[in-house]
């Protein structure tokens, strides 16, 4: 019997080559849907699931009262690491991993390579268990016992090694101490939050960095992430009572108001998390959330426009129906054979969905960022889950055309047509306003978000960013170095301009606290940027009153300062010049202030700032061009960082891809929902083909009278196309709303951000009816140039 009913579909599919294309496009578009969801949420949701004792592992958070806002963040202090082990029972281990200084600026040198080292840190040796590194070489007991020691990740012993044999070999790291490899470690799993380069311990960092061992163990500051294991079976409220009873005994008073700790378990950490100073980056519920509904929404169109193709295609079928009936079928047996059918369809539609999914996924990797690859076919559990799925869509698909066909009545099937039934006309009306909504939405959104992106890439952030090379400084390099570099650039032809700072335009976060304005403390943090006299000119800063940095003020107690027109907003300055700012031993007058710029992103309003010359606080130096580089210029670049650092390897990024990048999860959701769009609005074409093939299919005699009556072109098309004008109607009124809350929230994440015009979802709906006539011109050109006396013949 079941090969019956696959010859059957078989034949249909010979027969009527078109309906089935679409049939099984539309399926298979469902099944992709699926296939990626899956793959996606199998990908997130499996983070650090992996772990030995998982279910015992957690960190430990602090949130802490600083100018009267309360902040949350993932570091805490490090002596409560040794503090756990030592006195609280409940805890079985506890080990700290500490953060390099400027990882961003950190390289090794061996056998005449240098390489950047991107995500190193001081580690105790309990972090190895915890997180079940995998050593390729090396004992993992002893690996970190080694003052002089190092452990390096697999692609960082490559790229310094390649195929030799790292261990035992010396690396040079930046202030030319040597370090001994003790053991290399695999790369860690991409779905584990902790990814690393190089792995020391904290007598290594001391060595490194030229900082008491015992400085990260005392209680005066928020800067390391500390993980427990717990004994199974742990009370954790208590435990974490426990832990801020221990706190409120040990931290220095005064640098935080009401700090306490609590506990994250480690496998909820990357998605859940969300704090300030995150060791890596981290997922978004949100996101998976939107991509979830997205492949589900898409999977629920393509079902329904399976159901529009398969009614038309079995309305023409109604005959052969009659006559099973005639002899002898029962109406389950009607109700299994258009039900198999179905089947067979979505099966022959899962090969092209495995295409489908192989083919989008680098894309949806590249949008979302997983680093994961698609599971192979071949894997038993993974195609269990393919055939299971696939037969799970194939039934579902398959019920409502099966009952309406099966529910057919003898006398409507002798005159050729189910007998007229309002109740299916407004499923059918229902199921095409349902598809237009969601294609509506998906437009509405699309539009708004890239008017928000091309709103961050061209508002003016009252600086120049065009033309402008970063180059990164390393922290040993000290000032006459520095000076020497900027002015061996500044005598190559091309370069107009050259200015050394802390930090640069359009990402800068750090802060001054405690500032004494005059003979009163200033109660807000202010952030400040420590820099040389050109940086007014480098970066064309428009300067309001006074006078910029002169190259004359003292590092030392003398200096002057600079402020933007918010800090003298915030500070109450009508007329900030000659006021005095101290910080620490630091003191100077208000010598200018310059008009607001975004030293931040776009999604944070312009906060107080102060300028301040430093060449000790130099990490970046910013070189001004006179148009873009070419390659002959870069070389000469290189060449003369070569000269004055000969050991180490030049970093080098333009300005414009740097601030573009605070913007990369914007790109994202752009993608996102444009890659949802174009998918609805492919499955809405397919429907909206099904549909209006079954109801013009319906309409063949009426059209044919009408013509014979004298009915004009024009007339007989407003007659047809008027049903989907109000439906497309319907679904932009149902659209607007959603697409206006959510948009809205998602544009409360800028302190800059663009309105929401009405014209937008005039466009969409506009969008949405041409997307229909040129669906349906065909059938209706073929139904018109039908001979009326043939029509009325046939029907």
């Amino acid at each position: 019997m079941v090969y019956h009913y696959c010859k059957i579909a078989l034949r249909t599919i010979q027969r009527e080559k078109l309906r089935s294309l679409f049939s099984i496009a539309g399926l298979a578009a469902g099944l992709s849907s699926s296939f990626l969801l899956l793959i996606y949420l199998q990908y997130e949701l499996h983070y650090d699931r992996e772990l030995p004792d998982v279910k015992d592992t957690y960190r430990i958070a602090t949130a802490y009262t600083m100018q009267k806002t309360v902040r949350r963040c993932a570091v805490t202090f490090g002596g409560l690491a040794a503090e756990l082990s030592e006195n609280v029972p409940e805890v079985i281990s506890a080990a700290r991993i500490m953060p390099m200084l400027m990882p961003d600026q950190l390289y090794a040198a061996a056998d005449r390579r240098n390489v950047p080292i991107a995500k190193p840190f001081a580690v105790d040796p309990g972090i190895i268990e915890i997180f079940g590194i995998s050593f390729l070489r090396g004992d993992p007991a002893s690996a970190l016992s080694d003052p002089a020691g190092c452990i390096l990740g697999e692609d960082l012993a490559a790229g310094l090694f390649g195929d030799r044999d790292p261990l035992g070999k010396t690396i040079i790291l930046q202030n030319n101490r040597a370090y001994t490899i003790t053991g290399v470690a695999a790369n860690p799993p991409g779905h584990s939050h902790f990814q690393f380069d190089m792995l020391m311990s904290v007598q290594a960092m001391e060595r490194l960095v030229g900082w008491p061992a015992q400085y990260e163990a005392k209680w005066s500051d928020l800067s390391t992430w500390v993980y427990i294991q717990t004994k199974d079976g742990t009370d954790l409220p208590l435990l974490q009572q426990t832990i801020n009873g221990i706190l409120s005994k040990n931290i220095a008073r005064g640098l935080y108001q009401n700090t306490s700790v609590f506990l994250q378990r480690i496998d909820t950490i990357y998605l859940h998390s969300g704090l300030d100073a995150e060791i890596g980056p981290s997922g978004n519920s949100t996101t998976i959330y939107a991509f979830s509904a997205l492949c589900l929404i898409l999977l629920f169109i393509s079902i329904l426009n399976y159901l529009n193709i398969s009614v038309s295609r079995s309305l023409t079928r109604l005959h052969t129906v009659g006559k099973r009936y005639t002899l002898g079928a029962r109406r389950k047996d009607i109700f299994l054979q258009f039900t198999m059918e179905s089947i067979v369809f979505a099966f022959l539609a899962l090969f092209p969905a495995i295409l489908f999914t192989h083919a989008a996924y680098p894309l949806m990797n590249q949008t979302l960022h997983t680093g994961s690859s698609p599971p192979s076919i071949t894997n038993l559990p993974a195609l269990l889950l393919t055939l299971f799925l696939t037969l799970l869509i194939g039934i579902a698909a398959g019920i409502y055309p099966a009952l309406i066909i099966s529910r057919v009545n003898l006398a409507a099937l002798c005159k050729g047509l189910p007998a007229p039934a309002d109740g299916r006309h407004r499923i059918r009306g229902a199921v095409a306003v349902v598809q237009l909504l969601f294609t509506l939405f998906f437009i509405n959104c699309t539009l708004i978000v890239a008017r928000q992106v091309h709103y961050l890439r061209i508002r003016e952030l009252g600086f120049d960013s065009r033309n402008i090379i970063l180059l990164s400084l390393n922290r040993d390099s000290g000032p006459d170095r520095t000076k020497q570099l900027k002015e061996a650039l500044l005598q190559l032809p091309g370069i107009s301009g050259a200015t050394v700072s802390s930090s640069i335009p359009g990402m800068t976060e750090s802060r001054f606290v405690g500032l004494m304005l005059d003979d009163r403390p200033l109660e807000q943090p202010i952030h400040f940027i420590c820099t040389d006299a050109d940086f007014l000119s480098t970066y064309s800063l428009q300067l309001q009153s006074g006078r910029f940095l002169d190259g004359k003020e003292e590092r030392g107690i003398q200096a002057g300062f600079v402020l933007n027109e918010a800090a003298a907003a915030m500070m109450g300055l009508a007329h900030p010049l000659g006021h005095r700012i101290t910080r620490g031993e630091q003191s100077g007058p208000v010598v200018g202030v310059v008009k607001d710029f975004h030293f931040q992103s776009l999604h944070e309003s312009i906060k107080p700032l102060i300028i301040c010359p430093s060449w000790n606080r130099s990490h970046h130096l910013s070189i001004k061009l006179d148009t873009t580089i070419s390659q002959r210029m870069g070389a000469s670049i290189e060449n003369v960082w070569g000269r004055i650092y000969p050991m180490q390897p030049i970093t080098l990024t333009f300005l414009d891809e740097t601030i573009d990048r605070l913007y990369e999860a914007e790109e994202r959701t752009h993608r996102l929902f444009f890659a949802g769009a174009a998918i609805a609005i492919l499955l809405s074409v397919i429907g909206l083909f099904g549909l209006s093939d079954l109801q013009l299919e319906q309409r063949t005699r009426e059209i044919g009278i009408r013509k014979i009556l004298g009915g004009s072109p024009a007339h007989m098309f407003v007659l047809l196309y008027r049903q989907y004008l109000l439906w497309t109607g319907a679904a932009a009124v149902l659209a607007g709303p959603p697409a206006f809350l959510l948009m809205r929230r998602w544009l409360n994440n800028f302190a800059y951000a663009v309105g929401i015009p009405g014209w937008i979802y005039l466009l969409s709906t506009g969008l949405a009816c041409t997307i229909i006539l040129l669906t349906i011109s065909r059938h209706i050109a073929r139904i018109y140039l039908l001979n009326p006396v043939e029509t009325l013949r046939e029907h």
